[in-house]
């Protein structure tokens, strides 16, 4: 009995890495934690304008290294863009959502 209750605690805590590690590397958190920390910027030093311009700069200023994945996560979550990829070009193409 003793030997299933360790054997299951295991399990817990293998879930629990796993879960952590999802956590982390999931793009909509990675995101959601990346504009936080920008919100915080802009309240330090740009009276709380959460504008795409301003988020431009804190990536210049702050030296933010966003891969193409993340800025493009964040555009659509934050600043309400679609994205959709164009297969003549072969390139992204953006354009924001019609309210």
């Amino acid at each position: 009995m003793e030997q299933d209750f360790y054997s299951i605690l295991k399990e817990i805590h293998k879930d629990k890495i796993r879960d952590e590690y999802w956590q982390e590397h999931n793009i909509n958190n990675r995101a959601k934690q990346e504009y936080a920390k920008f919100c915080i910027w802009c309240r330090a030093f740009k009276n709380a304008d959460f504008s795409e311009q301003n988020f431009k700069l804190y990536q210049k200023q702050e030296h933010t290294h966003f891969d193409f994945w993340l800025k493009k996560r964040i555009a659509e979550l934050f600043y309400g863009y679609e994205f959709e990829f164009d297969y003549n070009t072969m390139k992204w193409k953006s354009h924001k959502k019609s309210h």
